[in-house]
């Protein structure tokens, strides 16, 4: 999914309609717009029941300038050489960036936004639901890495990343980087779960991939998942490759025919594909 950078000027015009519509349960003044307040500490990891948005008003207007379902609203704290994605989780995105642009103290505080030059550097991520947006919280909002991951790990520091190598008949992922070229041999996917989870339900994850395409190896350990198809243009195994390479899910699984352990899985590789689509849009924000 993309991460739109949204505009200001349009913000503005959009915020003050929206306030109209509100009948001045909000405020809309652009001549005494930000307030300064005191710089918050670094969060190393995020709190995920005390950054759901709920949003304020449930009769937001039918027209709402942004995406009205689940989410993240964010933005980058981008130094020379580290950077930390700050963001909240929301219920209803427009309604967040409406909050945002009224004041809320809470919002400018966890997006450390300071003045409105600032809002050129707010995005928005839209998800399935609120639950997809905790995953990517858990495991990527406000927790700093480097931008340069491969200068800066080695071999007895890994980093936080899974890597990426594939070939004509399959491909394999990495939970630590195996080399100091990894930059060069592997495509880095980020931090997209937790690595001794999801080798453990990647090895569970057999037998369903097999009710959709034949697989000629499979393999899934602590260091690394391998798999190999029997016909590697299968469009089922495609879509499953896709998970990794682009964010993308588009499976179709019939839940009335899968047992309940394998709509675990499912959702599982959903939740995969989820982070690491979130993923690509911030390396594409950081270029």
């Amino acid at each position: 999914m993309e991460s739109p950078i949204i505009d200001v000027d349009f913000l503005a015009k959009e915020t003050f309609a929206l306030s109209e519509a509100l009948k001045g349960s909000h405020q809309f003044d652009q001549v005494d717009f930000f307030n300064e307040f005191e710089q918050e500490e670094v969060l190393e990891s995020p709190i995920l029941e005390e950054s759901i948005v709920t949003p304020k008003n449930e009769d937001i207007v039918d027209s709402a300038p942004f995406p009205t379902g689940t989410g993240l609203v964010f933005c980058l704290d981008q130094s020379v050489s580290t950077f930390c994605v700050r963001g909240v989780q929301t219920h209803n995105i427009n309604q967040t960036i409406h909050d945002l642009m009224c004041e809320d103290e809470n919002l400018l505080k966890r997006l450390k936004i300071r003045d409105k030059q600032d809002l050129s550097n707010v995005h928005y991520f839209e998800t399935k639901s609120i639950e997809q947006a905790e995953i990517i919280s858990e495991y990527i909002i406000n927790r700093r890495f480097p931008i340069h991951e491969e200068m800066v790990c080695n071999l007895s520091d890994p980093g936080f990343s899974w890597w990426y190598e594939s070939n004509d008949n399959g491909f394999n992922v990495f939970f630590k980087a195996q080399s100091v070229n990894r930059d060069t041999d592997y495509v880095r996917l980020g931090p997209i779960g937790d690595r001794r989870i999801a080798a453990k339900k990647l090895a569970m994850c057999e037998s369903l991939l097999k009710k959709y395409f034949s697989i000629a190896e499979y393999s899934s350990t602590e260091k690394s998942f391998e798999i190999r198809a029997v016909n590697p243009t299968d469009k089922n195994y495609l879509m499953f490759k896709n998970i990794f390479e682009n964010g993308s899910y588009h499976f179709d699984f019939d839940k009335t025919s899968l047992c309940l352990e394998h709509q675990r899985l499912a959702l599982f590789l959903e939740e995969i594909a989820v982070v690491r689509g979130f993923w690509i849009s911030i390396e594409q924000l950081l270029i």
